[in-house]
């Protein structure tokens, strides 16, 4: 097998996929600024940061499945032309349309993980706003002000804690 013909193909995939993906990635669909404003005033931008970081990095996560699934088709595919070279003098039609369909199955495969991702982060933020929605209508009576202030400080440093972890 050429396996410089093989990362050459994989290379080529992954610039497709990357470009692809990129449209939907949650950091440009909900940039920070946009994500912090849904929260009440006086959460701490720290505990935000948190959690849009997490967001970000689940998404990371997904995707890198979503790449390593699509790799391995996309191989495993190019593997079955690489395999016998000496016994095929040229490609045949039918390893053309059997490569053909599997990259059509793995594009129509990305684009409904995409969707579902894109649902995913969807309800995740809808459940957010409900959550926040709630957390503005409650009335604090002011001499709670100094216990949450104090919370959110625990907050803030247990926040920091975990970030250096």
């Amino acid at each position: 097998m050429n396996s410089g013909s093989m990362d050459s193909n994989s290379n080529n995939s992954n610039v497709v996929l990357g470009q692809y993906l990129q449209q939907s990635r949650f950091a440009r669909l909900i940039p920070f600024d946009s994500f912090a404003n849904m929260f009440p005033a006086g959460t701490s931008t720290d505990l935000i940061k948190s959690i849009y970081n997490q967001l970000i990095l689940q998404e990371e996560r997904k995707l890198a499945d979503i790449q390593r699934n699509i790799d391995n088709k996309f191989n495993e595919a190019l593997q079955e032309l690489y395999d016998k070279p000496e016994s095929i003098p040229t490609i045949e039609s039918s390893k053309v349309d059997i490569l053909t369909q599997c990259l059509s199955d793995l594009s129509h495969q990305l684009e409904y993980e995409v969707a579902k991702q894109k649902d995913e982060v969807d309800e995740e933020l809808s459940i957010l706003d409900a959550k926040l929605e709630t957390l503005a209508k409650i009335d604090i009576p002011n001499y709670h002000d100094q216990e949450i202030r104090d919370a959110e400080r625990k907050c803030d440093k247990l926040t920091k804690i975990i970030n250096q972890i």
